[in-house]
């Protein structure tokens, strides 16, 4: 709880709602590989799930705040 009170106070606002943005670009990414892993597992086409992987990954590399 203490780290939330510092950072919020420490940083902008803007910031903060993009560290959040990448950490959920971040956590769909691991979840359209695990998608992709099962789809592969059960003869699917896992063509989709790549694609939104590499997107989510995208938004998690290069995310930046407005401002």
């Amino acid at each position: 709880m203490l780290v939330t009170v510092a950072v919020t106070w420490e940083t902008n606002v803007n910031q903060i709602i993009a560290y959040a943005s990448r950490a959920f670009a971040l956590y769909y990414a691991l979840q359209c590989i695990v998608a992709l892993l099962v789809a592969r597992k059960t003869g699917r086409s896992a063509v989709p799930f790549a694609a939104l992987a590499l997107v989510c990954l995208a938004v998690f590399a290069f995310g930046v705040p407005t401002g």
